[in-house]
């Protein structure tokens, strides 16, 4: 909803504001929420990602042992 509100700001901003520097606020809001946007984004990725099955919650992760007890290293 909050995009629609910026076309009238805009004819607002036109009447009030130097046109170089309404541009240039328009084109800070408009970074802003592209930046909350894909903010959101990343975090529905995230849990959704955490959701999987198959996917081992970071605090449930064990080194595996080897024969005899001992931790194996990992490859790489």
């Amino acid at each position: 909803m909050l995009p629609l509100t910026a076309w009238p700001v805009a004819r607002l901003a036109t009447h009030r504001l130097h046109p170089r520097t309404a541009t240039r606020m328009l084109t800070a809001v408009a970074a802003v929420l592209a930046l909350c946007s894909t903010l959101c984004l990343a975090l529905l990725m995230v849990v959704g990602a955490a959701q999987l099955p198959g996917q081992p919650a970071p605090r449930r992760l064990v080194r595996p042992r080897g024969a005899g007890g001992a931790a194996v290293s990992p490859p790489g």
